[in-house]
Formats: structure tokens, C-alpha cells, sequence
């Protein structure tokens, strides 16, 4: 094993530079945290839409409902989801009034 020194300005800027990328670490952690909590991938979108996958691919492909993809997987915003959801119901009372 080889012993190899370092002066003390230069241990304080490693130490400097570990905390720094200690801080970046957990900052992406929480961001990965909350992008689980606010993103929601195909299945569980069918489940909070109560519709079929085929149903919810079919609106992705008309632009109905944003999403992106990432690794092969599509997400969904929750936010997104919501606004459509809450289309629907304008739409339906809308239909209800003109019969």
C-alpha cells in the first residue's frame, strides 16, 4: 500500500468537494421521490382513468393525454391525467344539456 500526502489546503478543498457531491446525491434522491409521487407509468394511469391500456394508447397516439416516454416505459402526469378526467366530465354535462 503507498501513503500519500496531501497538504492541508488541498484536504479541505477534497473535503469541500465530497460535501458538495454528498448534497447533489440527496438532492437527487428527493427529486426521485417526488417525480414517483407526481409521474405515474401506463398501468396505473388505466387504473386511475378506468379505462383499457388499448383506450389509453389510443388517446396518447390523438394527443388527448401528454406523455413521455423514458427507457421504453411511458408516464403519465398526474396533472395531466386530472385535466383530461376533469374534460371528460365538462364534456358529458355538455351532452346532457343539449338532449
Amino acid at each position: 500500500m503507498e501513503t500519500i500526502t496531501l497538504s492541508s489546503d488541498v484536504y479541505q478543498q477534497l473535503i469541500v468537494t465530497l460535501r458538495e457531491l454528498q448534497d447533489k446525491v440527496a438532492e437527487l434522491s428527493d427529486r426521485k421521490k417526488f417525480l414517483a409521487k407526481e409521474y405515474v407509468d401506463s398501468w396505473e394511469a388505466c387504473r386511475i382513468l378506468k379505462i383499457s391500456r388499448r383506450t389509453l394508447e389510443r388517446h396518447r397516439d390523438d394527443h388527448k393525454i401528454p406523455c413521455f416516454k423514458m427507457k421504453r416505459r411511458v408516464f403519465y402526469r398526474l396533472m395531466d391525467l386530472e385535466h383530461y378526467l376533469f374534460q371528460q366530465t365538462d364534456q358529458f354535462k355538455i351532452d346532457l344539456l343539449h338532449q
